[in-house]
This record gives C-alpha cells, structure tokens and sequence, in this order.
C-alpha cells in the first residue's frame, strides 16, 4: 500500500493519466488517492508590479540662455499630450542646447523649471515615443538615452502652426 504524496508535492494529471493508472491499480484504494488529491490555485500574476523610477533635477542646465527660452519655446508649440510634451522638449535640448542624446532626468529638469509636472512613470512616455509605432525618438548613443529622430522633428515643427 503506498501513502500519498504531501498535498504541497501533488501535481494533478490529466484525465486521461488518472484513468490509466486507476485501471492498473486494485479496488477502493485507487478511488481513495485519487479523492485526495486536489487542484493547486495558481497566481493569477506572478509579475510584480514595477515602481515608477526615481528621476532628479540635474545641475548646470541653464534654459534662459537661448533664443528662444525654453519656456518661449514651449508656450509657441503649445503642446497637449504628454507625448507632444516630450517631443518639444526633446526639440529643445537638441536644435537649441546641441544635446541630442537625453535622459529621464534631463526631461524632468525641463519640466520643474517649466512648472510642468512629470508623468507618473517617467520612462513610459520615452518607450512610447520609441515604439516602432510611433517612431518619434530612437535609441541614443549611450545606455539609458534616447534622442528625437527626425520624424519627431518634423511632428515638432508643425506644432503650433495656425490652419
């Protein structure tokens, strides 16, 4: 007579297993291990849900000391979405601070001293732009950056414009 497994190292078979195996065994006690043995809940998500990241103000950025300002720059293309902001801002640092590759921090810079407030998650706006569905940024140069292709350019440059 064999003693059934600890319910925490029981794994259910499928029916055509169970059946099987009852056929080879003997009498009452086949139906008896069979009762016991009971389906495991499974997670519905084993993922974690992922903390936005931390972004900070980085140091040296001066956005008065160009024409146009960035806040100038930015009232003209009067952006709605959170991409349009990103893709202004992006336009900024690279045709008028000849910074193409960024990061999330040089975005959030930008904002606090626009008094614009950030995205939850910071990066989600930056993957989105870089979607191959949307196509706007692309990969900068190094890890972690990212820069305004030119098709973000040209969405860019026709902000803004009347008719």
């Amino acid at each position: 007579v064999s003693r059934p497994a600890p319910r925490a190292q029981l794994a259910v078979k499928p029916a055509a297993e169970a059946e099987l195996e009852s056929e080879g065994e003997q009498g009452a006690e086949a139906d008896d291990s069979v009762q016991d043995v009971q389906p495991r809940a499974v997670a519905a998500s084993t993922r974690k849900p992922t903390k936005p990241p931390v972004v900070k103000v980085l140091d040296g950025i001066n956005f008065t000391d160009t024409d146009p300002t960035l806040k100038d720059f930015y009232e003209s293309k009067n952006p709605t979405s959170d991409l349009a902001k990103y893709l202004v801002v992006a336009y900024w640092y690279k045709n008028m601070r000849g910074l193409p590759d960024l990061t999330p921090d040089h975005f959030h810079t930008a904002f606090r001293a626009l008094k614009v407030a950030t995205a939850r998650n910071a990066l989600q706006p930056i993957r989105d732009l870089r979607s191959s569905r949307n196509g706007k940024f692309a990969a900068g140069a190094e890890r972690g950056t990212c820069t305004i292709h030119h098709i973000g350019e040209t969405f860019v440059e026709e902000m803004g414009k009347g008719g």
